[in-house]
């Protein structure tokens, strides 16, 4: 995903499906969040979203995604939305967004 030009595939698919790699947000993996090795591809999922411009596009992953500190799925919004911060949830983490 690091290395991929998705600009390669701008408007020509219909549907995206994909996300980063678990183990950073599960509850029983590393819990390394967004700055974790495999986490951080997030930020190159929003990136391929963004340049692929996909019809619909599926983002999946486990639901600690959701509660982790590093709030990564606030983060993969404000990317996909191109907003300056992370959106913030209600409360101290996002409830029933996708599940």
């Amino acid at each position: 995903m690091r290395n991929i030009n998705w600009l390669n595939f701008t408007n020509s698919v219909d549907i995206l499906i994909g996300g980063s790699p678990c183990t950073d947000f599960s509850l029983i993996g590393l819990r390394r969040g967004v700055s974790g090795n495999k986490g951080e591809l997030i930020y190159h999922y929003a990136d391929a979203v963004k340049q692929i411009k996909p019809r619909f596009f599926i983002f999946e992953n486990v639901t600690g995604i959701l509660s982790h500190s590093t709030n990564p799925f606030g983060i993969l919004l404000s990317k996909l939305l191109g907003t300056k911060y992370p959106l913030q949830p209600r409360g101290k983490k996002w409830k029933n967004y996708g599940f």
